[in-house]
């Protein structure tokens, strides 16, 4: 049995990973690998840590475990933000996430005799570096807007590392890309990803939709947009349904239809990000999703919606706070759990008790 599975992961994965090496974003191409999915994601020891955290890499086993699990076969081409410190053990820690999810699937096909279909794999490494530098206006405009006081927690302090502002300049660096998701590493796949790539087919790419986000299953935005609201009764901004905000843990890029979409390049400059978010009266708290959900209220026509059940998140935290209890289950509820197609576990939950902190902690 043990022979057996490190002959499929020597011979049917087909990991491209050799010497660990970073490329550059604009060295990418689609059409190297024009049948392979493409799939983004971030590891990045950004609390410089001695090693990543058990629970970041459990995250990935569970996620990596349920993508392959699923998969029909078709190939995925892995590419991975991170930097110069954390890109060897980035590597080590797929690495064996990769061949313990084989070994497992080996182990299952045994007992379940179900056929196993283990796609072909490539890991292509790229420094963050690569991604901020040229786009540093954005970024300080991004968080030049961005709410101070949450640095009052440290595990909310990540939010100003470069890497939460990223999401709206990959296409103008990823520029031989036709298009790619981006994912959180705490998510569970319940579908064959192949579903979710199907997506990007629904985009209506001749009226500018270039970007595929589900709802914020929580009245977040509506907590957010008290003051904008105050001064504009009868708003939808906010509201259940549409324009309830964005949960960006999965996220759709058509990175060539960015680039050729103007009227979303002219957001990008720095004055627009500041009017922008002025605008809607709230500093930012969550990175780049803050700033893609007042895009999305500003021009709806740049977004596709996104099903829920894409990205059907777990967390009950406003369910924990009085003012939202009663309206809480307007935006989240998503679809019955055998439909969720990608779980995805924010926050805390999925129980109410697991939101609840020692008396005298800070909610």
């Amino acid at each position: 049995m043990l022979q057996e599975a490190v002959i499929i992961i020597l011979l049917f994965i087909n990991l491209s990973i050799s010497d660990v090496i970073l490329t550059k974003p604009e060295d990418i191409h689609s059409k190297d690998l024009p049948e392979h999915i493409v799939l983004g994601m971030m590891i990045i020891n950004i609390r410089k840590e001695p090693t990543i955290s058990s629970k970041f890499k459990a995250d990935i086993d569970m996620m990596m475990e349920s993508i392959l699990s699923w998969s029909s076969g078709t190939p995925l081409h892995f590419i991975v933000i991170t930097d110069g410190r954390s890109v060897r053990e980035a590597e080590k820690v797929l690495r064996d996430t990769i061949s313990k999810c084989v070994s497992l699937g080996v182990i299952r096909k045994r007992r379940t005799k179900r056929k196993l279909r283990i796609p072909k794999m490539k890991m292509t490494f790229v420094d963050i570096k690569d991604i901020t530098d040229g786009n540093e206006e954005f970024i300080n405009a991004m968080k030049s807007n961005t709410d101070k006081g949450i640095l009052s927690s440290k595990y909310n302090e990540k939010y100003f590392h470069d890497l939460f502002y990223l999401g709206p300049v990959y296409h103008n660096k990823f520029i031989n890309l036709e298009k790619f998701i981006f994912l959180d590493v705490d998510l569970i796949f319940q579908t064959d990803i192949k579903k979710l790539e199907n997506q990007f087919s629904k985009f209506d790419l001749p009226g500018g939709s270039c970007i595929g986000a589900g709802p914020d299953l929580s009245p977040h935005y509506l907590h957010k947009l008290k003051e904008y609201r105050k001064e504009n009764p009868g708003t939808v901004f906010g509201d259940p349904g549409r324009f309830q905000g964005f949960n960006t843990g999965v996220t759709l890029y058509h990175l060539e239809c960015l680039r050729n979409n103007a009227v979303y390049n002219e957001y990008l400059q720095p004055d627009k990000v500041s009017s922008l978010i002025r605008k809607f009266k709230f500093k930012i708290t969550l990175g780049d999703q803050d700033w893609f959900t007042l895009l999305g209220f500003e021009d709806p026509s740049l977004f596709h919606p996104l099903g829920c059940e894409y990205n059907a998140q777990t967390s009950m935290q406003y369910l924990t706070i009085k003012e939202y209890k009663e309206v809480f289950h307007k935006y989240n509820y998503c679809v019955m759990p055998h439909e969720m197609m990608v779980q995805h576990r924010n926050g805390c939950g999925p129980k109410v008790e697991n939101c609840q902190k020692p008396e005298g902690e800070e909610k």
